[in-house]
C-alpha cells in the first residue's frame, strides 16, 4: 500500500507526512511521537528520536528524560538500588563518601565513611569536622559538651546524676 494521504482505520495519512489519530500523531519528518493537542517542548507529551533535541521523552511538566540523559521526575518512586556520588538528597550534599549540610545555627552537620571522624555536628567547617561539638571517632570515642547520658547531665566539665549524688 502506498498513499500520500487519505485514512487507515481511525488513522489519518497528511499530505505533510503526519499521521494523526483522535489525539496522538506520528511525525515522520520529526522523528516525534506526541499527544496531539499537548506538544509543548517543556510541558508536551511525546518521544522525540530527533538526535541534538533537548527531550527525548516529555510526559508533561513532572516526568522527562533530557537527550544528555538526565532524569526529571517529580514525585517518583525510585525502586531497587539508587547511586550517587554527588549531589542532593533531601537537600543534603551527597559527596565523595559523605553527607553532610550546612544547617540554620550556621554549622555543619554529616557523615562520612572515610577518616576518622564518622558522625559530626556542629562543626565550623567540613575540615574541622573532628573538632565537632558534637562527633563519633571510627574508634567509637565520642565527643560531646553537653547532653543526657542515662538521665546523668553532661556539662562542658562535669557528670551530674538525676538527684545530684553519685551511686
Amino acid at each position: 500500500v502506498s498513499a500520500t494521504e487519505g485514512n487507515i482505520g481511525s488513522w489519518n495519512i497528511t499530505n505533510t507526512g503526519l499521521i494523526t489519530g483522535s489525539n496522538i500523531t506520528l511525525d515522520g519528518d520529526s522523528s516525534r511521537i506526541y499527544k496531539t493537542d499537548d506538544n509543548g517542548e517543556l510541558d508536551g507529551y511525546y518521544l522525540d528520536f530527533t538526535p541534538g533535541s533537548n527531550y527525548y521523552i516529555r510526559f508533561g511538566t513532572h516526568f522527562a528524560v533530557s537527550s544528555s540523559g538526565q532524569l526529571f521526575a517529580s514525585g517518583a518512586k525510585i525502586e531497587g538500588q539508587l547511586t550517587a556520588s554527588s549531589g542532593l538528597i533531601a537537600n543534603w550534599n551527597i559527596g565523595d563518601n559523605a553527607i553532610y549540610k550546612y544547617t540554620t545555627s550556621n554549622t555543619w552537620t554529616g557523615m562520612s565513611s572515610t577518616g576518622p571522624t564518622r558522625f559530626f555536628a556542629g562543626s565550623t567547617t567540613l575540615a574541622a569536622s573532628g573538632s565537632a561539638p558534637f562527633n563519633v571517632k571510627e574508634s567509637g570515642e565520642v565527643t560531646a559538651s553537653s547532653g543526657l547520658i542515662g538521665g546523668w547531665s553532661l556539662t562542658s566539665n562535669s557528670l551530674i546524676s538525676p538527684n545530684s549524688r553519685m551511686t
